[in-house]
């Protein structure tokens, strides 16, 4: 059985940090780690996943010292547009990852 965990809180950090110990990825050394948010579009959330929230995800993600870390989506209409206009190369740039354009995949 999966197990589903809900954190109600108006502290997106906070949330974030009790995702990852509810979850207990205690280490993601030697792992390719894919960060997926949801942008739908670049509209502000909810339609789109928080600035704040991809941040502390990232920055939990990084201290747990995956081999690589990458943050990858695809939106509409034009997914390199909306990781344009969502600053999203600069905020993985912070934390050392990779940007995946999932329209550019085979």
């Amino acid at each position: 059985m999966e197990k589903v965990y809900v954190f109600a809180t108006t502290e997106r950090e906070a949330g974030v940090a009790q995702s990852f110990d509810a979850l207990a990825p205690a280490s993601l050394a030697g792992k390719r780690t894919l960060v997926k948010p949801n942008f739908n579009t670049a509209d502000p959330t909810p339609g789109s996943t928080h600035h704040d929230t991809l941040s502390a995800i990232l920055d939990g993600a990084r201290r747990r010292n995956p081999k690589a870390l990458a943050v990858g989506d695809r939106s509409a209409p034009e997914t390199a547009g909306v990781l344009r206009e969502k600053g999203v190369h600069a905020l993985a740039s912070a934390y050392e990852a990779e940007v995946l354009d999932f329209d550019l995949l085979p």
